[in-house]
Protein backbone atom coordinates (compact mmCIF):
# COMPACT_ATOMS: atom_id res chain seq x y z
CA UNK A 1 0.00 0.00 0.00
CA UNK A 2 0.80 3.26 -0.87
CA UNK A 3 1.34 6.05 1.98
CA UNK A 4 0.40 9.54 2.01
CA UNK A 5 4.11 10.73 1.53
CA UNK A 6 4.52 8.17 -1.38
CA UNK A 7 1.56 8.85 -3.18
CA UNK A 8 2.30 12.34 -3.98
CA UNK A 9 5.42 11.55 -5.03
CA UNK A 10 4.25 9.04 -7.60
CA UNK A 11 1.96 11.73 -9.05
CA UNK A 12 4.57 14.38 -8.90
CA UNK A 13 2.58 16.65 -6.64
CA UNK A 14 4.10 18.94 -4.62
CA UNK A 15 4.08 18.26 -0.78
CA UNK A 16 3.58 21.87 0.20
CA UNK A 17 -0.02 21.19 -0.12
CA UNK A 18 -2.09 21.59 2.64
CA UNK A 19 -3.81 18.68 4.01
CA UNK A 20 -7.35 20.04 2.64
CA UNK A 21 -5.65 20.64 -0.73
CA UNK A 22 -3.94 17.39 -0.65
CA UNK A 23 -7.56 15.29 0.17
CA UNK A 24 -9.07 17.48 -2.60
CA UNK A 25 -6.51 16.34 -4.98
CA UNK A 26 -6.97 13.09 -3.94
CA UNK A 27 -10.60 13.12 -4.70
CA UNK A 28 -10.03 14.55 -7.66
CA UNK A 29 -7.86 11.93 -9.10
CA UNK A 30 -10.27 8.74 -7.99
CA UNK A 31 -12.86 10.55 -9.79
CA UNK A 32 -11.64 10.87 -12.84
CA UNK A 33 -10.35 7.12 -12.66
CA UNK A 34 -13.78 5.97 -11.66
CA UNK A 35 -15.78 7.95 -14.33
CA UNK A 36 -12.79 6.54 -17.10
CA UNK A 37 -13.87 2.80 -15.73
CA UNK A 38 -17.55 4.24 -16.02
CA UNK A 39 -17.62 5.01 -19.39
CA UNK A 40 -15.19 1.60 -20.31
CA UNK A 41 -17.93 0.02 -19.18
CA UNK A 42 -20.79 1.75 -20.83
CA UNK A 43 -19.59 1.65 -24.32
CA UNK A 44 -18.44 -2.13 -23.92
CA UNK A 45 -21.86 -2.70 -23.13
CA UNK A 46 -23.62 -1.09 -25.64
CA UNK A 47 -20.90 -2.56 -28.40
CA UNK A 48 -21.32 -6.16 -27.29
CA UNK A 49 -25.58 -5.83 -27.27
CA UNK A 50 -25.01 -3.85 -30.90
CA UNK A 51 -23.56 -6.92 -32.12
CA UNK A 52 -26.00 -9.25 -30.21
CA UNK A 53 -29.14 -7.17 -31.74
CA UNK A 54 -27.80 -6.38 -34.94
CA UNK A 55 -25.67 -9.23 -36.06
CA UNK A 56 -26.73 -11.92 -33.59
CA UNK A 57 -23.38 -12.68 -32.35
CA UNK A 58 -23.62 -13.91 -28.70
CA UNK A 59 -22.05 -12.31 -26.39
CA UNK A 60 -20.64 -15.09 -24.75
CA UNK A 61 -18.87 -16.10 -27.60
CA UNK A 62 -17.25 -13.20 -28.07
CA UNK A 63 -16.42 -13.36 -24.36
CA UNK A 64 -15.42 -16.73 -24.01
CA UNK A 65 -12.18 -18.29 -22.77
CA UNK A 66 -12.33 -20.89 -25.88
CA UNK A 67 -10.17 -19.93 -28.40
CA UNK A 68 -11.47 -19.32 -32.05
CA UNK A 69 -10.50 -18.27 -35.52
CA UNK A 70 -13.74 -17.71 -36.69
CA UNK A 71 -13.20 -14.85 -39.26
CA UNK A 72 -16.76 -13.19 -38.02
CA UNK A 73 -15.86 -13.63 -34.38
CA UNK A 74 -12.47 -12.62 -34.15
CA UNK A 75 -13.45 -8.96 -37.07
CA UNK A 76 -15.91 -8.88 -33.92
CA UNK A 77 -13.74 -8.60 -31.26
CA UNK A 78 -11.12 -6.32 -32.83
CA UNK A 79 -13.66 -3.86 -33.65
CA UNK A 80 -14.66 -3.76 -30.17
CA UNK A 81 -10.77 -3.46 -29.11
CA UNK A 82 -10.19 -1.11 -31.90
CA UNK A 83 -13.62 1.50 -30.26
CA UNK A 84 -12.79 0.89 -26.49
CA UNK A 85 -8.93 1.75 -27.39
CA UNK A 86 -9.79 5.17 -29.43
CA UNK A 87 -12.99 6.06 -27.36
CA UNK A 88 -11.86 5.44 -23.63
CA UNK A 89 -9.06 5.77 -21.67
CA UNK A 90 -8.94 1.82 -21.18
CA UNK A 91 -5.21 0.60 -20.87
CA UNK A 92 -4.42 -2.57 -23.52
CA UNK A 93 -4.36 -4.31 -20.98
CA UNK A 94 -7.60 -4.11 -19.50
CA UNK A 95 -9.17 -4.22 -23.03
CA UNK A 96 -7.64 -7.68 -23.88
CA UNK A 97 -8.75 -8.66 -20.37
CA UNK A 98 -12.50 -8.24 -21.63
CA UNK A 99 -11.64 -10.98 -23.88
CA UNK A 100 -9.08 -13.08 -21.82
CA UNK A 101 -6.10 -11.91 -24.20
CA UNK A 102 -2.82 -9.86 -23.54
CA UNK A 103 -2.02 -6.65 -24.15
CA UNK A 104 0.09 -7.22 -27.32
CA UNK A 105 -3.29 -8.62 -28.78
CA UNK A 106 -5.34 -5.62 -28.27
CA UNK A 107 -2.35 -3.74 -29.70
CA UNK A 108 -2.48 -5.77 -32.91
CA UNK A 109 -6.06 -5.52 -33.18
CA UNK A 110 -6.26 -1.92 -33.40
CA UNK A 111 -3.55 -1.91 -35.34
CA UNK A 112 -5.47 -4.26 -37.74
CA UNK A 113 -8.39 -2.33 -37.82
CA UNK A 114 -6.20 0.90 -38.59
CA UNK A 115 -5.01 -1.08 -41.75
CA UNK A 116 -8.32 -2.02 -42.88
CA UNK A 117 -10.02 1.08 -42.37
CA UNK A 118 -7.46 2.52 -44.85
CA UNK A 119 -8.16 -0.11 -47.76
CA UNK A 120 -11.80 -2.65 -46.68
CA UNK A 121 -14.50 -0.58 -47.53
CA UNK A 122 -16.89 -3.12 -46.46
CA UNK A 123 -15.38 -3.51 -43.03
CA UNK A 124 -15.49 0.93 -43.32
CA UNK A 125 -18.94 0.39 -43.66
CA UNK A 126 -19.86 -1.94 -40.66
CA UNK A 127 -17.31 -0.11 -38.65
CA UNK A 128 -19.38 3.26 -38.95
CA UNK A 129 -22.59 1.51 -38.35
CA UNK A 130 -21.44 0.04 -35.45
CA UNK A 131 -20.63 3.89 -34.33
CA UNK A 132 -23.69 5.32 -35.16
CA UNK A 133 -25.36 2.78 -33.19
CA UNK A 134 -23.75 2.93 -30.34
CA UNK A 135 -23.93 6.54 -29.88
CA UNK A 136 -21.47 7.98 -31.30
CA UNK A 137 -22.48 9.31 -35.28
CA UNK A 138 -20.32 12.43 -35.22
CA UNK A 139 -17.36 9.90 -34.92
CA UNK A 140 -19.02 7.63 -37.53
CA UNK A 141 -19.31 11.05 -39.80
CA UNK A 142 -15.76 12.26 -39.39
CA UNK A 143 -14.52 8.42 -40.13
CA UNK A 144 -16.72 8.62 -43.93
CA UNK A 145 -15.31 12.25 -44.07
CA UNK A 146 -11.48 11.80 -43.73
CA UNK A 147 -11.67 8.29 -46.51
CA UNK A 148 -13.80 9.75 -48.86
CA UNK A 149 -11.12 12.58 -49.37
CA UNK A 150 -8.56 10.06 -50.30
Amino acid sequence: MISNNDWFEVINTPKSLSPFEQVLLKIGVEAERVNAKKDYLELKNRLLSYFENHHHIDRDKLLTKTKTRKAEIVETRQMIMHCLRLNTNASLRMIGDLFDKDHSTTSHSVKAINNLLETDTVLRIKYCDMLKNCGMETKATRLVKRYNKK
